[in-house]
């Protein structure tokens, strides 16, 4: 029998994770790893927080942008009032003094996600940032998309 090439060996670990994540969520939910046709959540993420991620940016701080876009982008697929109860959860999270960033950030967000990305209404459910000689890899689950 023939060994693994890299990408056979890259997919048999996306397919042990979504198992992984399916066992910790219980039976009923149906974890498929990518819809045909249907765009690559990861890719979305990854261009959504393009303009904020800075060059120099630690593992650190750019796992913090993925959290925040994360609940950002899943904010605004929420009804006005939740949404505001989600965000004002998220500033809470902020230390006095970089409150008045954040919610730039935050604002900027919003307005990148319903300006580029408002026919995208799959909500994110899990982020995984690997780090590769490249860079960062997203790896996203998301919900599937409604008809």
């Amino acid at each position: 029998m023939a060994k693994p090439n890299k990408k056979q060996k890259r997919e048999q670990k996306k397919r042990e994770r979504a198992a992984r994540r399916r066992d910790r969520q219980g039976p009923e939910v149906v974890v498929i790893p990518s819809p045909p046709g249907e765009l690559k959540m990861s890719e979305v993420l990854g261009e959504f927080i393009r303009p904020y991620v800075e060059a120099d940016e630690s593992e650190q701080q750019f796992g913090a942008l993925v959290q925040i876009a994360t609940i950002v982008w899943n904010a605004t697929l929420l009804p006005a009032r939740e949404r505001g109860e989600a965000l004002r959860e998220l500033e809470s999270l902020v230390p006095p003094e970089g409150r008045e960033g954040m919610k730039d950030l935050v604002t900027d967000m919003i307005r990148r996600k319903e300006t580029h990305f408002a026919d995208i209404a799959r909500g994110i459910v899990d982020v995984q940032v690997t780090w590769t000689p490249t860079g960062p890899h997203l790896s996203v689950m998301s919900t599937l998309p409604t008809a």
